[in-house]
């Protein structure tokens, strides 16, 4: 082979190579453009930066320009970094330095987490360093919200359980396992039909229909199972869990007992269905203060309504004076002025008017009531309406009126005893004749 064609040979070895090095410079700077990672290249007996990629420019706010021939040291956001000469050591000892979770702050100010991989190695005849720097950041808020959502789960006094398409349940917190009683190994893995109890299964099948449109369901109360069989009053939300793509891939379920504050409300049911229940009239009114002697209506029941003609919106608000009018005794309203003024209570017969302008007798106790610390805070007043007793004493009053008129009428004693022996009644005749005081009704006869 000739001299010219074996360099000529040799000129095509060399040009390819240099193309092929060329090719491969080219695509080593696209990639360090475009890498989403911050890089800096440092010389390593300086530590000066010879080369900075825009990422990292955009992630730390300095320009390429003030970075170039700057040591790390020198940048402000590595200032903090336990000493430079010191990592500088490390790498030349062991070719790699690493920083898992590095605080580094911005141009103007923000606090960053980063990162940090430091390379050692040789190009050409010289040695350079390579750090690779990620923002970790997001990651970080990341991990801090998903860390306090963690806590606030597994300290939550509400059961919060995880489940799938499937009712299978994923996750329990001990909040569940106070509710109900099962630890988390015991039930994980396990149908939530198990905790509800057998004539309200449909339910569930209501939950996740809701679940699959996307749909939340927000306090539904219900009935629950506990461990020991016991059914316990809940209130329960629940929320899709959803993938990446936004499909529901299973639930979250919060469910608070609402045991003990059903129980009250219970009571209190059963309370205002026995007052509406009465016959007799049942008032609440506000114990304003002495100064004020006519405190408000806050409470009437249905027998009130019943008696008096007026609607619990015609009467509440107004002070009890309105159902009184010209017959009604104001020596009785000044003795219950004066027990109300004292806190006591009192039992009075009283006149009152009915909506259609009609009298009756209310016979009425008046009794205060008490908070925890002792001061009145209303006033109940139960009242019966004792028109039709009235009349039966003032009838039997004029009867015996009549009947006395009539005995005295008489010109011969009269004189009734009782199957002892009392006096029961004599007349005018009988006490002239005897000089017994009319009034002297219990001697026995057999003394007279």
């Amino acid at each position: 082979m000739s001299n010219d064609h074996q360099s000529k040979n040799a000129n095509g070895r060399e040009t390819c190579t240099e193309l092929a090095l060329q090719a491969s410079e080219l695509s080593y700077r696209r990639l360090f453009e475009a890498a989403q990672d911050g890089i800096l290249i440092l010389e390593a007996d300086t530590g000066r930066i010879t080369d900075v990629n825009p990422f990292l420019v955009r992630l730390l706010g300095f320009s390429r320009e003030e970075m170039i021939g700057q040591t790390v040291g020198e940048l402000s956001p590595f200032k903090d970094i336990v000493s430079n000469q010191a990592m500088l050591e490390r790498l030349q000892k062991d070719g790699y330095v690493r920083y898992e979770d590095l605080p580094l702050k911005t141009k103007d100010g923000r606090d960053i987490a980063v990162e940090f991989v430091s390379n050692i190695y040789q190009v050409g005849d010289a040695k350079v360093i390579q750090c690779n720097i990620r923002d970790i950041t997001k990651r970080k808020q990341a991990e801090l919200t998903s860390n306090l959502l963690a806590a606030i789960v597994a300290s939550s006094n509400d059961a919060i359980i995880g489940k799938d398409l499937n009712s299978t349940i994923t996750s329990w917190n001990r909040g569940a396992e106070k509710i109900f009683g099962y630890s988390a190994g015991e039930i994980v893995g396990s149908s939530i039909l198990g905790l509800i109890p057998p004539d309200r299964q449909e339910e569930e099948n209501h939950i996740l229909g809701r679940i699959l449109r996307g749909e939340s369901l927000e306090h539904f109360e219900t009935l629950r199972q506990t461990k020991d069989g016991r059914l316990i009053e809940v209130s329960i939300t629940a929320s899709p869990i959803k993938d990446a793509a936004g499909k529901a891939i299973g639930v979250s379920k919060v469910v608070r007992d609402i045991s003990a504050r059903k129980k009250p409300e219970q009571h209190l049911i059963l309370h205002k269905t026995c007052i509406s229940n009465l016959n007799e009239i049942v008032m609440i009114t506000e114990a304003n203060p002495v100064v004020e002697p006519r405190p408000r209506i806050v409470f009437v029941n249905e027998a009130f309504e019943r008696i008096t003609g007026y609607t619990s919106a015609e009467t509440l608000g107004r002070s009890p004076r309105f159902l009184q009018g010209p017959n009604t005794d104001q020596q009785t309203l000044d003795a219950i002025q004066h027990a109300l003024a004292r806190r006591q209570a009192i039992r009075r017969q009283l006149i009152n008017y009915r909506k259609d302008g009609t009298e009756f007798w209310m016979d009425m106790e008046i009794v205060p009531i008490f908070d925890a610390t002792g001061i009145c805070t209303h006033f109940v007043a139960i009242e019966r309406d004792a028109t039709a007793e009235r009349k039966s004493e003032e009838q039997l009053l004029w009867k015996n009126s009549l009947l006395e008129a009539q005995l005295d009428s008489s010109i011969d004693g009269i004189l009734v005893v009782d199957r002892l022996g009392k006096h029961i009644l004599q007349n005018q005749q009988m006490n002239d004749l005897w000089k017994f005081p009319r009034h002297v009704l219990d001697d026995p006869a057999d003394d007279a």
